[in-house]
């Protein structure tokens, strides 16, 4: 069975077979299986304007802030992966910074044993 989508308030985005490949979650599995929205209606997905109807495009905005934030990093191929410590500029662990920072939180009311 497959639907005709009108308002869109019935038909399950990802569950429902509306387009012409079938059900979403089938052809879309992973997207589908992180997705927290999975048994909500077409009509969760936009909304009428004037101009009529309208996707939501925050997933698309979300996916481009993702691809932004990722793309900061380039990978080497002849350099292996490290830790190091999370203290700018040097990220390297010295004692008496770390002794500092603790002593700073503790005089501000954090962790006031």
């Amino acid at each position: 069975m497959v639907w005709k989508v009108g308002t869109g308030e019935k038909v399950k985005f990802w569950e429902n077979e509306w387009l012409d490949n079938g059900q979403l979650k089938e052809r879309y599995e992973r997207l589908y299986n992180n997705y927290e929205l999975k048994d909500k209606s077409i009509g969760s997905f936009g909304r009428w304007s004037t101009k009529g109807w309208e996707w939501f495009e925050w997933e698309k905005t979300m996916v481009e802030e993702f691809m932004t934030i990722i793309a900061q990093v380039s990978l080497h191929q002849d350099i292996e992966d490290k830790q190091l410590w999370n203290d700018p500029p040097s990220y390297s662990f010295s004692v008496k910074p770390t002794y500092n920072k603790l002593v700073n939180h503790r005089s501000r009311g954090f962790g006031g044993v």
